[in-house]
C-alpha cells in the first residue's frame, strides 16, 4: 500500500529539516565565540563600516608602537643630556673651585685641570654616542655610526695632535665643526708652498684648483698626508683668502726646484717644488650630519628631530674643554703659559649651561650661535608632552573604535542563547513529526 508520506514530501522535510539544523549549528557557534558570524558574508550590511573602523583601529595601533618606541629614544637622550649638563658643570666648578686667581696657575695645577677637562671631553664623547636600538640618538639622520670621535685615547695623544702653540685647538665653532673630510690632491692639485710675507718662513700654501680651500676657516686644523715635500703633519690654519690659500701656524719645508710653479696662470714661487701628492684632512670630531628628521605622532601632528651632536650646547661645551686640555703644561702651548684660555672656557661654557648672557652679541671669540643646554632640555620636555598627550589621547580613541568594533562584531549572549533554544525544540518537534508521519500507509486507514 502507498505510504503517507510520499518522496516529494519527505525531500522537502529533509530540506526544511537541514535549515533547522544549520541555524541551530550557526547559533552554537555565535554562543561559543560570541560573534555574530564568522566571516564578513555573515554581516553583509555592517560590512563596510566594520571594515573602515578596523582600518582605523589598525592604523591606531601601528602609531601607537611607533609612539612606544620614539618615547623610549627621547627618554634616553633625556637621560643623556642630563649626564652631559653634570659633566659641564662637574668641570666648571673644579676650573672655578682648583683656581680662583690664574695667577695660582702652576704647571703642576695646570696638568691637573687639563686631566679633568679631557676626562669630560670623554665623557661628553660617551653621552653623545648613546645609541637605542642599534640607533646613534645624535647623529642626525647617520644613525648607524658613532657621531663622536675627538681622535684620541688619552690627554697625552690629544695634546700630541693640540700641543697648543703651532697646531691651537680650533676656538670658533666654524673652525671647529664647520667643515670636515678629506682633500684629495686631485680636488686640490698641485700645492704651491710660500711665504705670506717677504721675511716670513714658508707658511702658505696654494692649490692650484679654484675654490679648493673656500670651507676652510681661520683656526681650523688640518693634517697633511702623503706630501712631495716632507710635510707631512698637523697644522693649524691662521688666514684663508676663502678660495685657494691659506697660511698655518708653523714652518713649511721648501724643497728648492729650478723650475717655474704655475698656480692657475700665476707665478706661485720661481724656485720652489710643487708638492704633486698631498691630500689634506679637516680636523673635526663630528661623524654625522645636520638633518632634521619628521616625526608623526598621529594622522594630525609631528614633530621636528633636529638635535644633533653640534648643537650649539654641546659645541660649545666641547670647544671650552678642549681648550683647556690642548698644550702639554709646561711647555709654550701649555695652560700655565696660556691663562687667557681659563676666562674664554669659563665664558663658552656659560653660554652652553644657560648661566650666562648668551654670547650671541659677542663672545671671547666673537658671536656665538645661541642655544644652552636648558634649551636642549626645553626641547626634549615639551616633546615628551607631546607624546604622552597622544599615549593619552590614542588610548581613548582606542577604546571607543573597540566598542564599536564590538557592537558590529559581538552577539548579544541572551538574545543568542533564547534563539538557539527555540531552535533546538524545533528542530526536537521536526524530528518527532518525521518520525510520526513518516510509517503511516493507508491500510492503517481501510
Amino acid at each position: 500500500m502507498s505510504r503517507i508520506a510520499t518522496l516529494t514530501s519527505s525531500d522537502q522535510m529533509t530540506v526544511i529539516l537541514a535549515r533547522t539544523q544549520q541555524r541551530v549549528q550557526d547559533l552554537q557557534t555565535q554562543v561559543a565565540t560570541g560573534k555574530r558570524a564568522q566571516s564578513y558574508a555573515g554581516i553583509a550590511g555592517d560590512t563596510r563600516r566594520l571594515i573602515g573602523l578596523e582600518t582605523q583601529r589598525a592604523l591606531l595601533d601601528r602609531f601607537e608602537q611607533n609612539n612606544a618606541l620614539m618615547a623610549m629614544r627621547l627618554d634616553a637622550t633625556a637621560v643623556a643630556v642630563d649626564g652631559i649638563g653634570e659633566t659641564v658643570r662637574d668641570f666648571r666648578n673644579t676650573l672655578r673651585q682648583e683656581l680662583p686667581s690664574t695667577s695660582a696657575l702652576t704647571p703642576a695645577k695646570a696638568g691637573e685641570l687639563q686631566q679633568a677637562a679631557f676626562r669630560a671631553m670623554q665623557g661628553m664623547q660617551q653621552f653623545l654616542n648613546t645609541d637605542v636600538d642599534g640607533r646613534a640618538l645624535f647623529a642626525g639622520s647617520r644613525v648607524r655610526q658613532q657621531p663622536v670621535d675627538i681622535g684620541a685615547a688619552s690627554l697625552e695623544a690629544f695634546q700630541a695632535r693640540w700641543n697648543g702653540s703651532s697646531v691651537v685647538y680650533p676656538p670658533t665653532r666654524q673652525a671647529q665643526v664647520g667643515a670636515s673630510g678629506t682633500l684629495s690632491h686631485a680636488q686640490t692639485g698641485d700645492l704651491a708652498l710660500t711665504r705670506s710675507s717677504p721675511s716670513s718662513d714658508f707658511d702658505t700654501i696654494t692649490a692650484a684648483n679654484t675654490g679648493a680651500f673656500a670651507a676652510l676657516e681661520p683656526g681650523a686644523t688640518i693634517t697633511i698626508a702623503d706630501s712631495t715635500t716632507g710635510n707631512d703633519g698637523t697644522y693649524t690654519v691662521v688666514s684663508s683668502d676663502g678660495d685657494r690659500a691659506i697660511t698655518i701656524a708653523g714652518t713649511l719645508s721648501f724643497p728648492g726646484s729650478d723650475a717655474t710653479i704655475s698656480v692657475a696662470g700665476a707665478l706661485a714661487d720661481p724656485a720652489g717644488a710643487a708638492d704633486t701628492g698631498a691630500r689634506i684632512t679637516i680636523g673635526n670630531w663630528y661623524r654625522g650630519d645636520t638633518v632634521a628628521r619628521s616625526f608623526r605622532l598621529d594622522e594630525q601632528r609631528s614633530f621636528t628631530l633636529d638635535l644633533d651632536g653640534i648643537d650649539p650646547a654641546f659645541e660649545k661645551a666641547f670647544r671650552a674643554l678642549g681648550l683647556i686640555a690642548q698644550g702639554a703644561a709646561g711647555t709654550a702651548g701649555g695652560l700655565d703659559a696660556h691663562p687667557e684660555r681659563v676666562e674664554q672656557a669659563l665664558a663658552l661654557l656659560g653660554d652652553a649651561l644657560g648661566d650666562l648672557p648668551a654670547t650671541g652679541d659677542g663672545g671671547p671669540f666673537g658671536a656665538e650661535r645661541k642655544g644652552s643646554l636648558p634649551d636642549v632640555e626645553s626641547l626634549l620636555g615639551f616633546q615628551q608632552v607631546m607624546l604622552d598627550d597622544s599615549k593619552t589621547l590614542q588610548g581613548t580613541l582606542a577604546a571607543t573604535l573597540d566598542d564599536r568594533i564590538a557592537g558590529i562584531e559581538n552577539a548579544n549572549p541572551t538574545d543568542v542563547i533564547a534563539r538557539l533554544l527555540d531552535a533546538t525544540q524545533s528542530l526536537q518537534a521536526s524530528y518527532q513529526a518525521i518520525a510520526t508521519v513518516r510509517p503511516l500507509n493507508l491500510a492503517q486507514f481501510l
